[in-house]
């Protein structure tokens, strides 16, 4: 039942996809294919190869075998973990900088549609041009009036073609959820002043700020600073034995590789790619990191902070209350690799570990969405 949903759901977006291409006459036009909005949709469609495209990741690998150095052997103090986890991001992002220099995105030249037969149909009509330009009552007039209508119809059809071809080529949905967001990207719906409970408006970006936070997360308090609510413990032997149990080899590699590759990083920088490509020297490094943080209890101050990001919620009329954007946060990949190895242990481990965990915690390798798909009825 939950494979026939995902079908019907696949399916309907790209029937909505393919309605654009027949219904809108803009996207019958050459210029809106070779435009930025098709590789803005190519890029969120398949980000994978815009990433791999420009980053060395053979000199990436060496750069951060010679950079770890050696694995950090038994950190039983929090100073340690610390900075042990800011080297750690430290090493991982100067060497992707390094091997991934900034650069200035150029065009991408003709549309991906184009072919001979239109290069060949485009020549003719130029040829054509310059022999009637100055000659208005000429025979040939009506020849390139009609060589140049037929030149139009067969951009119109080759990118009608290209961008079905396209669609249809989409049979997962992470793909076809990222181009149906770009397609309906309301560029209107942008973060400014909005109306607060008193009736007035903010008027400035720290109200703006503070209205969405009490709004999103009510009772929540500023903190002095990170640590203060950081305690840590003297870990046992019992501690340790316990850290080398959850805490493998194996389930360290499952966890690294895991993840999307070019998902969101949090504040230190470090998306999964990263690990994964550096994995033969970043997997024993965060062997001894993640052990020695589930002895000791700590969490160390780069994980405990996160981004969180706004954005408008879609088929809103208008965007002027804090309720037409939800947050969303984008936390360390390094704090959310420790929590699947953790999730995993108590999902592998002994049966009286966590009983209502496993009844009533996240499933495995699902979404909300999915979690939900299930309890629908399909006639």
């Amino acid at each position: 039942m939950a494979v026939a949903l995902v079908q019907m759901v696949l399916k309907s977006i790209q029937d909505d996809l393919l309605s654009v291409v027949t219904n809108d006459p803009n996207f019958a036009e050459p210029k809106h294919m070779a435009s930025g909005q098709s590789s803005d949709i190519l890029s969120a469609i398949h980000p994978n190869e815009f990433y791999s495209g420009h980053t060395r990741w053979g000199s990436f690998r060496a750069d951060i075998d010679s950079k770890l150095g050696a694995v950090p052997y038994r950190l039983g103090r929090g100073s340690d973990i610390e900075a042990a986890v800011e080297s750690l991001s430290r090493d991982l992002t100067a060497a992707y900088e390094e091997n991934c220099p900034l650069r200035k995105v150029q065009g991408k030249g003709k549309a991906t549609f184009w072919t001979k037969d239109l290069e060949d149909r485009k020549r003719a009509v130029h040829k054509l041009l310059s022999r009637v330009k100055h000659r208005r009552g000429s025979p040939l007039w009506e020849e390139y009036k009609k060589a140049l209508q037929e030149y139009k119809k067969e951009i119109r059809r080759a990118s009608r073609e290209s961008w079905r071809h396209f669609c249809q080529s989409i049979n997962d949905i992470p793909a076809t959820a990222r181009i149906h967001r770009v397609l309906c990207k309301d560029t209107k719906a942008r973060l400014g002043s909005l109306h607060d409970p008193s009736g007035g408006n903010t008027t400035s970006e720290e109200d703006t700020l503070r209205l969405l936070m009490d709004t999103h997360f009510p009772g929540s308090t500023v903190a002095r600073s990170i640590t203060e609510c950081m305690q840590l413990r003297r870990p046992s032997r019992e501690d340790w034995r316990t850290a080398r149990e959850i805490v493998t080899f194996e389930r360290t590699v499952w966890a690294v590789d895991s993840f999307a590759p070019y998902k969101s990083p949090g504040l230190d920088g470090v998306f999964p790619a990263m690990l994964q490509q550096g994995r033969i020297s970043v997997v024993p490094y965060l062997l001894n990191v993640f052990r020695a943080c589930v002895a000791t209890g700590f969490t160390p101050r780069s994980w405990r902070q996160a981004k969180v990001v706004f954005i408008p919620k879609p088929g809103r009329d208008r965007y002027t209350g804090p309720k037409d954007f939800r947050p969303i946060t984008l936390s360390s990949f390094v704090l959310k690799t420790l929590e699947r190895i953790v999730d995993r242990y108590l999902r592998d481990g002994p049966g009286k570990v966590c009983h209502s965990y496993l009844r009533d915690g996240p499933l495995e390798c699902h979404s909300c969405k999915s979690v939900c798909i299930p309890s629908w009825k399909i006639d």
